[in-house]
């Protein structure tokens, strides 16, 4: 089995979820058959993934999932995944069991592992050319209600109610912009993002110069008193 720690673990988990619901299999709970999905379609065996079942684990530690001979995710999984990941979908034909072609299988790991590798290029060029990639390029500016430091946004609460950080992008140039796309670049534990059209790639946004749109970053957890990591970023 690859060393891994829980929190990766359970992410690859939550990226097996995306899949599930990107090639429309959500409703699957028997544990043998999300199994052999897992290692015959998701399981990139050349990256040595974890096995199926210390993925489980991770999840059921992290209280994303039940267990026994049916997994079902929780609730506020599904929420999740529906708020940062599934609005930008593609709507492609279903896919055809019994050997034969599957376009939207094989568009759903696609798109999984695109967006991993993406996450982690865009993290790495952090790391080493953070100014330029978090500077306003081509008209395009992001601004907040919060201070930002250097692209960061921290914030303090003193209660367990839900919290919310307005981010606007706003067109400064002369010309239109095309808003398809926004997720983070990791999964965000306690954090949710959503706007109020639902912008995907199959459900743009034309913002013309002068033009701003609200992104809201909603924060609920219900122990207070943890440092909030400042290593978020938003694409």
């Amino acid at each position: 089995m690859v060393q891994m720690s829980l929190y990766l673990r359970c992410r690859v988990g939550l990226e097996f979820f995306e899949f599930l619901n990107e090639s429309d299999r959500a409703f699957i709970t028997d544990r043998d058959e999300l199994k052999d999905i897992y290692n015959d379609e998701f399981k990139n065996k050349e990256a040595r993934e974890p096995n199926f079942g210390s993925v489980l684990y991770a999840l059921k530690h992290a209280n994303k999932t039940t267990r026994g001979d049916t997994i079902h995710f929780s609730p506020k999984v599904i929420f999740q995944y529906l708020d940062q990941w599934a609005l930008f979908r593609d709507h492609q034909p279903g896919w055809i069991q019994n050997g034969e072609a599957r376009p939207m299988l094989e568009e759903a790991v696609s798109r999984v592992r695109a967006r991993r590798k993406l996450a982690n290029i865009l993290i790495n060029r952090l790391k080493t050319d953070r100014a330029q990639l978090i500077a306003d390029k081509h008209g395009v500016s992001i601004k907040s209600d919060h201070q930002f430091e250097d692209g960061n946004i921290s914030f303090r609460t003193d209660s367990a109610n839900e919290y919310v950080v307005n981010l606007t992008v706003k067109n400064t140039g002369t010309k239109p912009v095309y808003f398809t796309y926004y997720t983070p670049l990791r999964w965000l534990r306690h954090f949710f993002l959503n706007d109020e059209n639902h912008v995907t790639r199959t459900n743009p946004l034309t913002l013309k110069p002068g033009d701003g749109y609200k992104i809201q970053v909603r924060f609920h957890c219900s122990l207070l008193g943890f440092d909030i990591s400042k290593n978020r970023h938003l694409i």
